[in-house]
């Protein structure tokens, strides 16, 4: 696919709608530009129905606005929410270097006790995120299997690091109030989940201007 061709495609439907969803999803949401272009933050594509999703961030939003490209046409519109999934381990005992000695794989992000968060913010704990797809586009579901299928070739590791700390996969989910259309966790995921002996905490942020009819 033409990732320059699907960038046109996708921002002439911005400028020049011909969609009525755009045209009504325009009047409630303002799409980031740069010298009056709008702005794609990011583009995903699936080449097995040859399909692009184009992400378009919105102002003072988490969430975005997607056009949906096929076969160099624009197939279909809608929100997204933004969205970051990860593995977070913490423990006020155990040292962040310790409990890295139980995990396998290289993280994100890591603190210790006292170390400054924010402008005068302080950690109350030692602990460490591993995030595989560090940004706010794409599908919850998505990412959440790339992260497991990560985790579960390091099973035993996990374990480990479990009995030394809380462990748990945190999901941040940022949706647009009138279209939160949550998650969905399938059989697939909840197996991988139990074999890990891993829970889940998510956080629902739901933000954005009515949707004008």
């Amino acid at each position: 696919m033409n990732i320059e061709m699907i960038k046109e495609v996708a921002i002439a439907e911005i400028l020049n709608p011909t969609f009525e969803l755009t045209k009504q999803y325009l009047k409630s949401i303002e799409i980031c530009v740069n010298n009056n272009v709008p702005v794609i933050e990011d583009i995903e594509i699936d080449q097995t129905i040859n399909t692009a999703a184009v992400y378009f961030p919105i102002k003072k939003q988490s969430f975005y606005f997607v056009i949906y490209v096929k076969d160099m046409e624009v197939d279909w519109v809608n929100t997204s929410a933004g969205n970051n999934v990860y593995l977070f381990a913490c423990s006020q005992e155990v040292t962040t270097d310790e409990m890295l000695s139980s995990f396998q794989l290289e993280p994100t992000e890591k603190w210790n006790i006292n170390d400054q968060i924010g402008k005068c913010g302080r950690r109350k704990h030692n602990g460490f995120i591993f995030q595989p797809i560090n940004k706010m586009t794409g599908e919850v579901e998505s990412k959440l299997n790339t992260l497991l299928d990560l985790l579960l070739p390091r099973n035993r590791s996990i374990v480990e690091l479990s009995q030394k700390a809380e462990v748990e996969i945190q999901i941040e989910y940022h949706g647009y109030k009138d279209e939160m259309l949550g998650i969905n966790l399938d059989s697939t995921i909840v197996k991988k989940l139990t074999e890990l002996g891993l829970g889940i905490d998510i956080d629902l942020y739901a933000s954005g201007r009515d949707l004008d009819d």
